[in-house]
């Protein structure tokens, strides 16, 4: 397929907004936010805000910082882009703890972080 078709495949851009609006939604829910609190907070009303994360109306791009920024996550997450990861081994034991944690609900991802700072500074104080 060339460059010019895919661009225009009408098909292909469905799919990318239904995909769009099924993680914005997951990052929503993840970060504790009903669709009217996220809206609110954007400048819409709850209904109007349920056709993006549905995909019956696309998603504008000046949204997209306002939404990672929100959501603490970058553009390639929010746009489910996948970067390749270079391989150096087996991932540590501690990165993958903190990975799992990243995927937390923020509540409980607050729950962690202060636990670690607690044992952080009671551990740099001895």
């Amino acid at each position: 397929m060339n460059y010019k078709t895919f661009l225009s495949d009408p098909m292909r851009d469905e799919a990318f907004f239904k995909a769009l609006g099924h993680r914005v939604a997951k990052l929503r829910q993840q970060a504790g936010l009903s669709q009217s609190q996220l809206a609110a907070q954007l400048g819409f009303k709850q209904q109007a805000w349920a056709t993006y994360e549905n995909a019956t109306r696309r998603l504008p791009a000046s949204l997209l910082v306002p939404l990672a920024e929100t959501f603490e996550v970058s553009f390639e997450e929010l746009l489910g882009v996948e970067t390749p990861q270079r391989k150096r081994g087996p991932v540590p034991k501690l990165q993958r703890q903190f990975e799992a944690i990243n995927g937390l609900p923020k509540g409980e991802q607050k729950f962690f972080s202060e636990m670690i700072e607690r044992f952080l500074n009671e551990t740099a104080s001895v």
